[in-house]
């Protein structure tokens, strides 16, 4: 099986995405985990600290925005929104 790489966000590029993040979307825990979102939809989500989402990020080149700069960019949630951008260009192999 052949496995290419592809680019879909340019060097420089800025994205957004809504993760739950425990230190700012729950206060009822503390653990990382798999579990049932406080909406009433109940569908079952990964809830990290920001902590962790910005490591897992960063693994994938892709930094995010501290919680002032999001704001700046709109995020009314900030704790749930997140903006950031792709900090350096991919190496394709």
């Amino acid at each position: 099986m052949l496995l290419t790489k592809y680019i879909v966000l340019k060097n420089e590029g800025l994205f957004l995405l809504m993760i739950p993040s425990l230190d700012y979307y729950r206060s009822d825990r503390t653990d990382e985990g798999w579990y049932e979102d406080l909406d009433s939809n109940k569908q079952w989500q990964w809830n990290y600290l920001r902590k962790t989402w910005e490591e897992m990020f960063r693994k994938t080149n892709l930094k995010l925005f501290d919680i002032e700069i999001s704001k700046k960019y709109g995020a009314l949630k900030s704790g749930v929104f997140f903006f950031g951008k792709k900090d350096y260009e991919d190496k394709i192999c």
